[in-house]
């Protein structure tokens, strides 16, 4: 009877082992498809990092004949003509030959804001139809009584506002 009793103990350990490693290998399969999926997730990550930085390198292409005007009051019930109007007002102003149909469009965005002279102002956003128009009009602009600066994406900007930040302690550098 002992003989049985190690024989059955025998089949029931081979039993067990044999569960044990069909387990093993049942999760070290699950473990490889798992490090199979974060590579997987890992490459689609790089992939997506990769679009949006082409995404916004085409955004910012489409805006490159655009610039944002700020400072400009608003009136009520201002229209589309309204603005243009305003806006080859500053042309003139700035005494550049820039003709009429070299604007495109021009337009309010934003969230109008009162200033410290509580007059209310929102941005504007100017298209040129011709960057050499954009460019002589952005490089007058210390010449004008309002803000002027490029049309540029979140990322963009952002990217700006971190740059100047950082050459704040570097005395070699004037501007960025």
């Amino acid at each position: 009877d002992f003989s049985s009793f190690v024989a059955d103990q025998r089949e029931q350990f081979d039993s067990y082992l044999s569960d044990k490693k069909a387990e093993f290998v049942n999760n070290t399969e699950q473990a490889l498809s798992i490090l199979a999926l974060q590579d997987h997730v890992a490459k689609l990550n790089k992939q997506r990092e990769t679009l949006l930085v082409k995404i916004d390198a085409l955004e910012q292409y489409q805006r490159r004949n655009s610039v944002r005007l700020y400072g400009v009051p608003t009136v009520a019930k201002e229209t589309s003509e309204m603005v243009l109007k305003k806006v080859f007002e500053i042309v003139s102003e700035a005494k550049l030959p820039i003709p009429e149909n070299s604007i495109e469009r021009a337009h309010r965005v934003g969230l109008a804001k009162k200033g410290d002279d509580d007059i209310e102002t929102q941005p504007i956003i100017v298209k040129f139809n011709n960057f050499g128009h954009r460019t002589s009009f952005y490089n007058a602009r210390k010449n004008l009584n309002i803000g002027v600066s490029l049309d540029l994406t979140k990322e963009m900007l952002s990217l700006l506002t971190r740059a100047r930040e950082r050459v704040k302690t570097v005395e070699e550098i004037k501007f960025v």
